[in-house]
């Protein structure tokens, strides 16, 4: 339980610092994350990003927190459904290449599984004694 805990308190930080760069310095937003870079008026595509990415990573912070209470922890896994479905639309839509959503296609699903299984030890299992 702990390491899904600090993995999802890691994501939580990972995506709060690209919240903070979408928002406060958009030129560098987009130019590390040049996927990101879409025709718009003073960097708005950019910074609804970073508000996406504050959003789940608010849902991941949020089931870390009470990883023991089961709504909490099902907010978090839809968190990861979420993301996973942004990013491969943005791929079917030729905003993504395949190369550059590598990670952003792998580790949402393995991250899901990982929940999936921590769900169904600690939330069926229980259930079912």
């Amino acid at each position: 339980m702990n390491y899904l805990k600090y993995a999802l308190l890691f994501v939580f930080a990972v995506e709060l610092s690209m919240f903070a760069m979408s928002q406060f310095n958009p030129e560098y937003f987009v130019s590390a994350l040049p996927q990101f870079n879409v025709e718009s008026v003073d960097y708005t595509y950019p910074r609804l990003v970073g508000v996406l990415f504050l959003m789940l990573g608010l849902a991941k912070l949020y089931g870390a927190l009470y990883i023991t209470e089961k709504g909490a922890f099902v907010v978090s896994m839809w968190s990861w459904v979420v993301e996973f479905f942004y990013i491969l639309s943005e791929v079917v839509h030729g905003q993504f290449l395949w190369t550059d959503a590598v990670s952003g296609l792998a580790i949402p699903p393995l991250m899901l599984i990982w929940s999936l299984l921590y769900y169904r030890k600690h939330f069926l299992g229980a259930a079912l004694q």
